[in-house]
């Protein structure tokens, strides 16, 4: 019996290795592919086109998550539980997204001139960007059907191919046809109309009556993903909501210095992104004393290669900012410095916040979130009119900062294990199988 338990708990173990590779390689070439796209744009447009491009797609990714009422993670959690089939699960997201989204296109529409003026959304750009919006809802909430299905393989390949296709379209339209901001903005949504798509016809059920989700299945969704819906979305308003300010207060070629700046310093965290994809279910499913060792492990090793990739990033931009993306963008060198301290440590706030919401405490998340996004907003309409992208900057490093710090304290008050067991990486930490699996070995073997 004991080695039955072994056997499952190494597989196990080795699911969970194979799994956050695959989430991680998937999400290192798509971000690749996004910033290639940005780039193309920057370099061949200028940055007052990049901005403006910018501002047409964060506006209904906004717009978006604020509508998902948490859908995603409801998702991957009835989907595990196999309480509902999966074509009443993909109804329920079908109407729900659809019917959020229908009532934010209708208000947009009918308050277009404040829309464009508030929001600093070219007015060319307007309509694509509506058209965004119930586009980029569904693509959120139906690749989390994958996820939960724990279809990784298949949920990355499809955001590489987004990736991909966004990255040639804007060559096409931007170097090749030379369309401008309106042909690369449509491209962009083209591309995500074509993976929506794509998703709806996978889950598409044979007998159409699948598709009307029941009072249960409805009422579990919103219950469930409410929980964790105001912490995502207070922590998107986090990363970006500081973006719609420059572009009010300093315009848009402000924020396409500062949007190149952004973009680099998150680079820190796609490694910790990807294994926090793939952490929150697999601590769910764990032991709390194995939970807390593997993350404990694995939050050292992230900010160990955080701090090491940051000192490269630090070193590298200002040779290569200039070089790739011209002499317009020597100011998102400075911007950079200024974001890394905060992003660094903010690494291992994705991890924790992970696990503690694996162990049925997203609150904590929520929290910090909140509280970074109450501090974000008046700090940035105070001095972003009289420092620009530079203030936006100093304080979102130090709203990262101090939200790190605040998960740091939390979890080491529920686990016990000290702030710095969490921080200073150890010689046994790279061994491959102590980090990896050794713990859910000994778990097993103890039972």
């Amino acid at each position: 019996m004991a080695i039955g338990q072994r056997a499952l708990a190494f597989f196990r173990a080795r699911s969970f290795s194979a799994s956050t590779f695959v989430v991680l390689g998937s999400q290192v070439l798509r971000s690749a592919f996004v910033l290639l796209t940005w780039a193309v744009i920057g370099r061949f447009l200028g940055a007052q086109a990049l901005g403006r491009i910018q501002i047409a797609y964060l506006l209904p990714l906004s717009i978006a998550i604020f509508l998902n009422l948490g859908l995603p993670v409801a998702n991957a959690y009835l989907i595990g539980k196999r309480q509902y089939p999966i074509e009443n699960i993909f109804g329920n997201n079908l109407l729900l997204s659809v019917a959020g989204s229908s009532v934010a296109v209708v208000i947009l529409l009918a308050t277009k001139p404040a829309a464009i003026r508030y929001s600093s959304i070219p007015s060319e750009l307007f309509i694509a960007a509506v058209v965004w919006i119930p586009l980029q809802q569904l693509y959120s909430v139906l690749l989390s059907l994958l996820l939960g299905e724990q279809r990784f393989a298949e949920q990355s390949w499809i955001g590489v191919l987004n990736g991909i296709c966004m990255a040639l379209g804007t060559l096409l339209t931007a170097v090749v046809l030379k369309l401008g901001v309106p042909g690369v903005t449509w491209t962009l949504v083209g591309s995500t109309a074509i993976f929506v798509g794509y998703m709806c016809w996978l889950y598409w059920p044979a007998h159409i009556s699948l598709l009307w989700p029941s009072k249960p299945l409805v009422t579990d969704s919103l219950r469930l993903g409410l929980k964790a819906y105001f912490g995502n979305m207070l922590q998107f308003f986090n990363y970006r909501f500081d973006s719609f300010i420059v572009a009010y207060f300093a315009g848009a070629t402000a924020l396409g210095v500062y949007a190149v700046a952004y973009s680099v310093a998150e680079l820190l965290w796609y490694i910790p992104q990807a294994v926090a994809t793939v952490l929150l279910p697999v601590t769910s499913s764990s032991e709390a004393d194995v939970a807390t060792l593997r993350t404990s492990r694995i939050c050292r090793l992230s900010i160990g290669l955080g701090v090491m990739t940051g000192l490269a990033i630090a070193l590298a931009t200002p040779l290569l900012i200039p070089r790739f993306m011209g002499l317009e963008y020597r100011k998102s060198v400075s911007l950079i410095w200024i974001l890394l301290p905060g992003a660094v440590l903010f690494v291992c706030a994705k991890i924790l916040a992970a696990d503690l919401s694996g162990r049925g405490r997203p609150e904590f998340g929520s929290y910090a979130a909140l509280g970074g996004l109450l501090a974000t907003i008046p700090l940035n309409l105070v001095f972003v009119p009289i420092y620009g992208a530079s203030a936006s900057a100093a304080i979102s490093s130090v709203v990262y900062f101090a939200e790190a710090v605040y998960l740091l304290i939390c979890y080491s008050r529920m686990t016990t294990v000290s702030v710095s067991s969490l921080l200073w990486p150890r010689r046994q930490d790279l061994v491959f199988p102590s980090w990896q699996w050794s713990s859910s070995l000994k778990a097993a073997a103890s039972k």
